[in-house]
């Protein structure tokens, strides 16, 4: 069974980790898959091992703190595919010195624009009638030292859904 079958999945931090994780069950799950992240090489590893099962994969990177990025893989997306149906917005930044008596207001609003507004960059500039949107976190995994809320307030965000 293949319930994505025909469905159009952009999967954003794809090279690795949670992103590659997604990518790779989407894809057995049916769906077309187009792998975003900031180095072409993971990108096209992961693309290989899902063309290698039988699946489809598109390889479009970029670094989604980039306007001009996000808007060159939605034209792309546009342009090739047509649609999007699902978009798995893995993509996050995180900074080092993320305590509150180490966090500068600079860092702070560098995490928020890349967990929170460099996903709303994707999602404001939709590619035909998406439909659904997945925010992926890593909240609950055991962290020495714990993240700052400026960094969970986007991990935490386990799902949410859009209707276009």
């Amino acid at each position: 069974m293949q319930p994505l079958l025909n469905k159009i999945v952009w999967v954003t931090g794809a090279g690795s980790g949670i992103g590659e994780a997604a990518a790779l069950t989407l894809a057995k799950a049916g769906g077309a898959v187009v792998l975003t992240g900031r180095r072409r090489e993971p990108l096209e590893t992961v693309a290989h091992r899902i063309r290698a099962e039988g699946g489809t994969a598109h390889v479009e990177p970029g670094d989604l703190m980039d306007p001009d990025a996000v808007k060159r893989i939605g034209a792309a997306i546009n342009d090739k595919i047509g649609r999007l149906d699902i978009l798995v917005n893995n993509a996050g930044v995180n900074i080092n010195d993320r305590h509150w008596d180490k966090l500068t207001p600079e860092n702070a609003k560098l995490m928020i624009d890349g967990n929170l507004f460099g996903a709303g960059k994707a999602v404001l500039r939709p590619v035909g009638e998406w439909r659904q949107i997945l925010w992926t976190s890593s909240a609950s995994v055991p962290q020495e030292p714990r993240p700052t809320k400026a960094y969970r307030s986007r991990r935490e965000r386990r799902h949410s859904r859009a209707v276009a």
